[in-house]
């Protein structure tokens, strides 16, 4: 049973040969899961309700990823890893389960050589990080196999040719050239280098819980913006590493900011909000060739009519890239309902968004965020529901930690599943304090066990 991921508007993956993906589970909703969320990925997906399936599709295509269940009918999920291992020694394997039997995962790890591990059920960004982390280990695996052969190839040539010259002037120019396309390979490495430690570092900041949570969804839809405004190509690659980076502040502030309504927010408390972009801009620009980038941070939070902050700078001082930047991350936290008491979902952060084209955001840049996002875009990525307590039913799974109205306790942890003793407890927490708990459970996904 294998599909093509629909190409999404926004591709998150890097350009080149499409990645092939085998999810192997003997459960059909568990695969229809998968397959939906890989929905918007340019990914070919395979999928096999048993082993001894998965195998025949192996036998047939090279996979990029495999990911396997435990618990399967005949063949278990170690074996077949461990001959997919066999079979395809380049693949990455995971596996999934919903049992936690330390021997047989000591002996899968040992065995099939599974690049990660996750338990059932899964946290929806989780395993598609996990499957897309999968992906750029391939990809860069290949650029380093690439990189390592093209310098062999290069040595060569260059030793041929110290061979056919005479004099020691000739040779030194030899030297020259080869020690300059070693350093242009190094400096190719560094660079990818970097941009893999931003984005762990952008990884880890949502993991924290703090910023907007969206940095993916960010980053694809500023360039996606950028490439339509036709900014050049270097300007671009600065806006999407201030994409990535543009929360990094946020880890200067205290755990309830991720419960709060900006607006809401007065005083002091407004103030330390506030302070992150400065924090955020010392702390990039402290490096050189990130520069460009801080200031694009620290500017993007500005409006057109000066009513922005950390500065109040008027529109002939904000650069579009600090525009860009300040639409599509005022349309994540509208999209979420943290930005403006009342506005939450696709349709009124698009109308809270065009009632202030002109005074706060740039007309352009508006009109282009709408021509690339629509009602759904966000929903793949946050696979989230707000709930309220009489629409909870048992076995749904808490996406954040339930507090009480003022963050002050700590009532259920996120990952919780629900059963129906929690829910009347919350019947009656409700009841007794007159608190109406905003609480939030993953889309679509209740307990599943192998």
């Amino acid at each position: 049973m294998t599909q093509r991921a629909s190409d999404s508007v926004l591709p998150q993956q890097p350009l080149g040969p499409s990645p092939d993906i085998l999810f192997v589970d003997d459960e059909l909703p568990v695969l229809r899961a998968m397959k939906r969320l890989a929905r918007h990925k340019t990914w070919n997906i395979h999928c096999a309700s048993c082993a001894e399936e998965g195998l025949q599709i192996l036998a047939e295509t090279p996979m990029t990823v495999v990911v396997s269940d435990m618990r399967m009918p005949g063949m278990d999920g170690a074996e077949f890893l461990t001959r997919v291992r066999k079979l395809q020694p380049n693949s990455e394997r995971v596996l999934m389960t919903g049992y936690a039997d330390v021997q047989a995962l000591e002996k899968v790890v040992n065995d099939a050589k599974i690049f990660n591990f996750l338990p059932k059920p899964w946290d929806d960004k989780v395993l598609m990080s996990v499957i897309s982390n999968a992906i750029h280990v391939q990809q860069s695996e290949r650029e380093r196999e690439r990189l390592e052969q093209l310098t062999t190839d290069q040595n060569r040539r260059l030793g041929k040719i110290a061979l056919s010259l005479n004099g020691r002037v000739k040779e030194k120019d030899i030297e020259v050239t080869q020690a300059l396309s070693l350093l242009e390979i190094e400096h190719k490495r560094a660079q990818n280098r970097t941009t893999d430690l931003l984005k762990a570092i952008s990884h880890l900041l949502s993991l924290s819980g703090k910023g907007d949570g969206f940095g993916g969804f960010v980053v694809d839809t500023v360039v996606a913006i950028a490439e339509a405004l036709d900014m050049p190509k270097g300007q671009i690659e600065q806006l999407r590493l201030a994409g990535l980076l543009h929360n990094i502040g946020s880890l200067a502030l205290s755990d309830c900011w991720r419960y709060s309504v900006i607006s809401s927010l007065q005083g002091a408390e407004q103030k330390r909000h506030q302070a992150q972009l400065e924090t955020a801009e010392s702390v990039i620009s402290g490096m050189a060739e990130l520069a460009n980038v801080g200031e694009i941070m620290a500017k993007h939070k500005e409006h057109l009519n000066g009513t922005g902050y950390p500065r109040g700078l008027l529109a002939k001082d904000i650069p579009l890239a600090a525009r860009i930047l300040c639409v599509v991350t005022e349309y994540v936290l509208l999209h979420e309902g943290r930005r403006v008491i009342g506005v939450r979902g696709y349709h009124s952060a698009k109308e809270y968004l065009e009632q202030n084209v002109g005074e706060y955001y740039d007309v352009r840049v508006t009109t282009a965020l709408f021509d690339v996002v629509g009602e759904d875009t966000l929903i793949e990525e946050s696979t989230i529901l707000t709930k309220g307590r009489r629409e909870l039913k048992p076995g749904m799974v808490l996406a954040e930690d339930i507090r009480s109205i003022h963050n002050a306790l700590l009532l259920l942890r996120s990952g919780t599943v629900l059963s129906q003793g929690h829910i009347n407890k919350l019947r009656r927490y409700e009841f007794s304090t007159g608190d109406q708990i905003g609480i939030r459970v993953y889309r679509g996904m209740s307990a599943k066990r192998v």
